[in-house]
């Protein structure tokens, strides 16, 4: 076997790809949900933009 890097290193890797697989998983579900109310809060925010006293300023 061809030694490429350092055990040191090796352990290293393996544990900062195992924290991304775990980052991954936790993250899946509060993406998926920010995916779902991103645009509905863009909305909300694009009509209090446009609808507020000041909005003849922004136009």
């Amino acid at each position: 076997m061809i030694k490429a890097m350092c055990k040191e290193v090796a352990k290293f890797t393996q544990c900062r790809f195992g924290e991304l697989k775990v980052s991954e998983a936790r993250c899946e579900g509060p993406l998926s949900e920010a995916d779902e109310h991103y645009p509905k809060y863009l909305e909300v925010l694009k009509q209090l933009i446009y609808t507020s006293p000041s909005a003849s300023a922004h136009s």
